[in-house]
């Protein structure tokens, strides 16, 4: 049980994340209920109820009137090995100053690189996708989808008269996005600040969607 708000949902799915990659466990079969400590100050679109109505939820589940649901994560590998971090609603790739210029190489699955400059790439799930995807231009899509949302922030393309070919799109659960930094502080965003990772110059890294799903109890505004 996760007592707080959205912030610590996700603090605590990206916990259990990393608890089942260093044990090597191959599913999580124990499943997470959020519970909104706030309700008056936190919207808690993750959280599946607030203090007051627990026992009731608790009885549910019990019951078995109220089931949990499969949700997916995205991961990222280096150098042929997944990091041991992981992001539920989104990443975003940019600068470690996210004002400054990002300069990298952009590939989808085997397609060659395309060298772009941006304000970043944002990479949602079906549940961020409500998020900061959205408010970019983004589409919402289902929260239980396996297909990742990428989208191009602020496309810089100086006097060149050739748009970029990717800048937005969907990839699936056997695809991959394929990112190399051509920045030397180059950083990923997990969740907003709940981790991070930095990135050094010419350094490649592959997202795709994480293949063990996370057992949630959602509020009905999150599976809507």
């Amino acid at each position: 049980i996760s007592v707080g708000g959205d912030g610590t949902f996700l603090d605590t799915v990206q916990k259990i994340s990393q608890h089942l990659r260093l044990t090597k466990a191959k599913k999580n079969f124990i499943p997470i209920i959020g519970v909104n400590s706030s309700p008056l100050s936190s919207v808690g679109k993750l959280t599946a109820d607030d203090t007051d109505t627990l026992v009731p939820l608790l009885k549910k589940i019990i019951s078995k009137q109220v089931f949990s649901q499969q949700i997916y994560q995205i991961s990222i590998e280096i150098k042929g090995a997944l990091i041991n971090k992981f992001a539920l609603n989104d990443i975003l790739f940019t600068h470690s100053n996210p004002s400054a210029t990002s300069r990298y190489l952009l590939a989808l699955n085997d397609s060659d690189y395309e060298f772009q400059k941006s304000s970043g790439i944002w990479i949602s799930t079906g549940l961020g996708s409500t998020g900061a995807m959205f408010a970019a231009g983004g589409k919402i899509f289902s929260h239980s989808s396996q297909d990742l949302q990428f989208r191009v922030r602020e496309p810089y393309y100086g006097n060149n008269e050739t748009f970029y070919s990717f800048t937005e799109g969907f990839f699936s659960s056997q695809q991959t996005l394929r990112i190399k930094s051509l920045m030397n502080e180059g950083m990923i965003f997990f969740d907003g600040n709940t981790d991070m990772h930095s990135l050094a110059y010419g350094e490649e890294f592959i997202i795709r969607i994480f293949s063990e799903p996370i057992l949630v109890f959602l509020s009905m505004s999150a599976t809507s």
